[in-house]
């Protein structure tokens, strides 16, 4: 699979702030707490997986950091600036980008309409219901975009058409589009074949343009193919932060994330 350059205007990385930085995040649901005083980086162009047990707070870390929910305490940077206060659509402006556990692409438009849509609504909001040409330097993002997921060739093709594994893949192209600072990548595994799963590990291993990446999964092949530094959540706390081979040896990610019980 071959990349293109990203298209100019992409993102300096000179900044010496990480790309990503929550300080002692804390969030409640009543009596539960879900986020746990989580303090996490990811610098420019890094990319590391977040996995966790079902209800370890993994969605709700997503949207703490998206702006979808609101913490009760603690701070969300974003390339050294405070975003805590903003909302969703300020935070996608300011270069952050998700993908959902279910690919959200408008069946009916082709690839190309589905990421030029998706840099619009982030770019240039006010286009979006009406009827205007794609510009020179959009056409080149969107081109940009589908050529590193591997569907550069298909951007004419209607997206309903698809299997769900480019599904998926072109829903990785319209977080893309906009060269984010901040990718996150909601289970993008999910539900595929294994030569799929291998395709998505592929493009993620190859996204370029300093774009720090968090991948939230829990299917542990797939993270054994990004090759990439892992952090554990447990009941809305980060427990351990390290190599794949490592926390599968390590006997209370056993007893928590894989269901293996601690006998010691």
């Amino acid at each position: 699979m071959q990349h293109k350059s990203v298209p100019d205007g992409s993102l300096s990385t000179s900044t010496a702030a990480p790309a990503l930085r929550v300080d002692s995040l804390v969030k409640r649901f009543g009596g539960l707490v879900v986020a746990d005083d989580i303090t996490f980086e990811l610098q420019p162009g890094e990319t590391k997986c977040l996995i966790g047990p079902n209800g370890a707070g993994k969605s709700t870390f997503v949207n703490l950091v998206t702006g979808f929910a609101a913490p009760d305490a603690g701070t969300v940077h974003l390339d050294g600036e405070d975003i805590t206060s903003l909302g969703t659509s300020k935070r996608r402006q300011l270069g952050i980008a998700r993908t959902f556990q279910t690919a959200r692409v408008l069946e009916e438009a082709s690839l190309f309409a589905n990421v030029l849509l998706a840099l619009r609504f982030r770019t240039r909001p006010s286009t979006l219901m009406r009827r205007s040409k794609s510009s020179t330097e959009e056409r080149d993002r969107v081109d940009w975009a589908l050529s590193q997921v591997g569907l550069h060739a298909r951007a004419d093709t209607v997206s309903g058409s698809l299997p769900h594994g480019q599904k998926r893949l072109l829903e990785i192209a319209m977080a893309l589009a906009d060269t984010p600072k901040v990718l996150l990548l909601d289970e993008p595994a999910a539900g595929m074949s294994s030569r799929e799963t291998e395709e998505v590990a592929e493009v993620i291993r190859s996204v370029r343009g300093g774009i720090a990446t968090l991948v939230i999964d829990h299917d542990m092949t797939f993270i054994r193919q990004l090759d990439t530094a892992v952090a554990v959540l447990h009941r809305g706390a980060l427990v351990r932060q390290g190599r794949i081979d490592d926390l599968q040896s390590d006997p209370f990610v056993q007893e928590i994330y894989l269901g293996v019980p601690d006998h010691d």
